[in-house]
């Protein structure tokens, strides 16, 4: 029987690797640069769960999955 080390595999291809944001620091948009608020989804699948937003929508619709 072969084990696999799995610290030795590549990371899944097709999502990034996002780096943690630091405890208390605002992160910038990835699309503009602005400052990203965190905001709680009120609505559809993802009711309840956070996620970081642009400050600049509507104009820059962007978010990031906590």
């Amino acid at each position: 029987m072969n084990l696999i080390d799995l610290s030795e595999q590549e990371p899944h291809k097709s999502e990034p690797r996002r780096q943690p944001t630091p405890a208390g620091a605002i992160p910038s948009c990835p699309k503009c640069g602005r400052p990203m608020a965190l905001r709680t989804a009120k609505t559809g699948k993802n009711a309840g769960k956070q996620f970081w937003g642009c400050t600049g929508y509507p104009d820059c619709k962007e978010v990031v999955r906590v």
